[in-house]
């Protein structure tokens, strides 16, 4: 899975940032990109500078509670 994000998923984003979906509320400005790989979801939440093509990776995880650990890490 790593090799797939790292060879096909973020060049992905990094061609056309707005392609994850944009978040609201306490996460507004946070794109969350998803994707699947055997049988799991998974996300990338990452934020997009203007004007620029640099892409800051916040975290990549499982489904699960990962809006939950995203605020805790974002510190919302």
């Amino acid at each position: 899975m790593r090799e797939a994000v790292r060879t096909e998923h973020i060049p992905e984003i990094l061609t056309n940032p707005e392609k994850g979906r944009p978040l609201t509320g306490d996460l507004g400005g946070i794109f969350s990109y998803h994707l699947k790989f055997v049988r799991q979801e998974y996300r990338i939440a990452y934020v997009a500078e203007e004007g620029t093509n640099t892409v800051f990776v916040l975290m990549i995880g499982k489904r699960g509670e990962f809006y939950k650990l995203l605020k805790r890490r974002v510190r919302i």
